[in-house]
């Protein structure tokens, strides 16, 4: 009899060895994932009633295969809890197994172990036992009481949990934990629905249960999960969701040319749903963009560049396309990556800009140079020309005009120099009056004729503390900006004010906290700004403007401009009735300081002398007017058209020292300092005055104007030059 029966036992050993080995394999997998632990033991569960069914077949007595039976229960008893363990953290309500409801859980299978072993006393669990011959083999037949169906009833329930949790995870997980979970749910489903049919007495072999060989199925299924999706290990769930949360977009085309996978951020840069476009052909998918479609369809290892349409603008995507091999080296399809280059490209086009700025910021200072040694001839031969007038002469009226126009050019040329050549300063003390003041005639040029540019400027207006340059560039950027609103014409108006934030009767914006501030206001007449644009009015790289015509960074930099500066900007418009950006600095206690501008002469003559001086300068026309000067007040003159020659000079009249060199800094041949380090070097005590039309601080530090070196930027008046000359040589410098 025993050999007979070991056909049916064969089948219940190979289910217990294959979930025996189940549960080693998870158990070594522990560390990585946590829900291995709660598989572990559901499947040595699985494996001690399997063992235990096999040897209740194989005895041939009553009490042998009762006993066996109770054995089994150790199993049966554990099963249910340990899988919805598992269901649960595998689902990620790990957080749901207090030591509470691992007791609860716990309690109703002890209780149900302690009935089966006592069984014998009070017959809940199965009443009555009688054995039944199937075939060649004697089975044990349970008529089972009522604590089997309670407990069968919570069993079920139980289970009933696990697989909603599955079920949930399945719906709404990765797609990695989808394909794990339709496994799971299979491989479960197998031994309770050969469960249900034993209870129900639907089984071809009557008394012979066939859940414990069903968990072979299972185990098997399970095994492939393990080892085709690895779902006990972190790695493959972390490259998920590495892909899933990554910026750059990932489309996986499968060999038929359909669409087998893509991450959020595909979605969200063509505007796609994964649901709809999973299981589509690319071609179809990617129809609105056929670009993209061809390169995907020609599957061809590369990258690309090229500017998709994504809702009301285009933006430019880097593109890599990555064959995926397939088996026996057939194509198994293509990786497609999108990452979004549009702001750098921005960025590009920002640094052209800012080069050719450069550039134009090169050629116009050497413009302004030479446009200086224009003005310092002019202004200077028309003074000449007026002192030689007397005062009621008619034509010393428009000569006085030419100078004033010369003053005029001069302080323009250094307004243009300041706007193309900005450079950081320290903040100080300013007065935003004065400060648009000198920018108004700049600024009507930068808006145009048909726009009329008024000012409304509060008098005793208080000082703030800035980057008068940076702030000049937050002002221009918003007159442009306004200009742009007005294409037809219309009026800017730019008004300052003293606002006190927080006191009665302060009219304010609530953004601005309480304080004292000056505020400086930017008006226009021009189309306005919708509440649409206004949320992202200061974002980088936003504009309304046309393709080409705008870069999206003008207000962005002036925010950036007027936080640096612990300020607060609004924005008050309405579509066709204008705009106003107003901005609040804080008000300090400190008197604005002023730069010095070119200014009339005075009155009054010059002090000279006798002394020798030594003028080399490349201009003709101002070394013969700087000559003049010098000879009218006394001093020995000696001309030299470039440092080389003044050197030369110097050389042949080996017994002449001046008292001091007047020299442009920018010569051909050799410079002014070039000059001056070498005399310097032979008479350490010789004073210096640099010329030059480059009129930045930057030419003065670059000379080294200190101590007995100092610098005089182009143009400069007669007097200017006499007082300077007289101090070097005095050393009062």
């Amino acid at each position: 009899m025993p050999w007979f029966s070991l056909s049916f036992a064969v089948p219940l050993f190979l289910s217990g060895t294959l979930s025996a080995t189940l549960a080693w394999c998870a158990w070594r997998r522990r560390k990585a994932a946590p829900s291995a632990v709660p598989l572990a033991l559901f499947a040595l569960a699985c494996a001690e009633y399997a063992f235990g069914y096999a040897l209740e077949i194989l005895t041939l007595t009553p009490e042998a295969k009762v006993a066996w039976a109770k054995v089994e229960w150790l199993g049966i008893a554990s099963m249910a809890p340990l899988f919805l363990a598992f269901a649960l953290q595998y689902s990620g309500y790990r957080h749901l197994l207090t030591r509470r409801l691992w007791f609860g859980l716990a309690a109703p299978c002890l209780a149900m172990l302690l009935l089966v072993a006592t069984n014998e006393h009070h017959g809940l669990v199965w009443p009555r036992t009688w054995l039944e011959t199937v075939g060649p083999v004697r089975v044990l037949v349970l008529d089972h009481g009522p604590a089997f169906w309670a407990f069968a009833t919570y069993a079920y329930a139980l289970i009933l949990v696990s697989v909603g949790s599955i079920v949930a995870t399945a719906l709404h997980g990765r797609a990695i934990y989808r394909r794990q979970s339709i496994l799971l749910l299979t491989g479960m489903l197998v031994p309770v629905l050969c469960n249900i049919s034993y209870g129900a007495q639907w089984s071809p072999l009557p008394h012979i249960n066939p859940t414990p060989v069903a968990f072979a199925f299972s185990v098997g299924i399970f095994a492939f999960a393990i080892f085709r999706f690895r779902f006990l290990e972190i790695g493959p769930i972390a490259w998920q969701v590495l892909v899933e949360r990554m910026p750059d977009g990932v489309l996986v085309v499968d060999g038929q040319g359909r669409v087998a996978d893509m991450n959020p951020a595909f979605e969200a840069a063509l505007g796609l749903h994964a649901a709809q476009a999973i299981g589509r052909q690319a071609s179809e998918v990617l129809a609105p963009w056929p670009e993209l479609g061809a390169l995907v369809a020609a599957g061809k290892e590369g990258q690309f560049e090229l500017s998709l349409p994504t809702g009301k603008a285009a933006r430019d995507w880097a593109l890599r396309l990555a064959p995926i091999g397939g088996p026996h080296g057939q194509p198994g399809g293509c990786l497609v990556m999108l990452h979004d280059i549009s702001e750098l490209r921005h960025l590009e086009a920002q640094l052209l800009q800012a080069q050719k700025m450069e550039s134009i910021g090169h050629l116009a200072s050497g413009v302004a140079h030479n446009f200086n040694n224009l003005l310092t001839a002019i202004s200077g031969h028309a003074s000449f020309a007026r002192d030689m007038l007397p005062p009621e002469h008619p034509a010393r009226q428009d000569i006085e005009q030419v100078l004033r126009n010369a003053r005029r050019a001069a302080l323009l040329t250094r307004q243009l120099l300041a706007f193309l050549c900005r450079r950081s300063t320290p903040p100080h003390a300013v007065n935003l009056n004065d400060l648009i003041l000198d920018m108004g005639e700049m600024l009507g040029h930068l808006i145009g004729e048909d726009i009329e540019l008024t000012t409304d400027l509060a008098p005793n207006l208080g000082t703030v503390r800035v980057d008068s340059n940076q702030i000049e560039q937050a002002i221009i950027n918003l007159a442009l900006n306004a200009r742009d609103a007005m294409p037809t014409g219309g009026r800017l108006t730019l008004r300052t004010a003293n606002v006190d934030v927080g006191q009665a009767g302060a009219e304010h914006h609530r953004a601005v906290p309480p304080g004292c501030y000056v505020a400086l206001a930017v008006c226009d007449t021009g189309m306005g700004i919708s509440d649409e644009a206004r949320a992202h009015l200061f974002e980088p790289f936003f504009t309304t403007k046309e393709p080409g015509k705008g870069t999206g960074l003008g207000l962005a930099t002036v925010l950036g401009i007027v936080r640096q500066h612990q300020g607060y900007i609004v924005v008050d418009s309405e579509p066709d009735r204008g705009t106003t950006f107003t901005i609040y600095l804080p008000r300090v206690d400190e008197h604005a300081a002023h730069e010095a501008a070119p200014t009339p002469e005075t009155a009054g003559p010059a002090q000279g002398g006798s002394e020798t001086v030594l003028v080399a300068e490349d201009d003709p026309g101002v070394r013969a007017w700087l000559g003049r000067v010098l000879r009218e007040l006394g001093y020995v003159v000696l001309e030299a058209a470039s440092g080389a020659e003044a050197l030369a000079l110097l050389e042949r009249e080996r017994g002449l020292r001046p008292a001091l060199l007047v020299a442009d800094v920018v010569m051909p041949q050799t410079n002014g300092k070039a000059l001056a380090d070498h005399l310097q070097a032979a008479y350490p005590t010789l004073p210096v005055l640099f010329i030059s039309g480059y009129t930045t601080s930057a030419i003065a530090e670059q000379v080294g104007a200190n101590g007995n070196r100092a610098f005089l930027g182009k143009p400069f008046s007669r007097d200017a030059l006499a007082r300077l000359v007289r101090e070097l040589l005095d050393g009062v410098a």
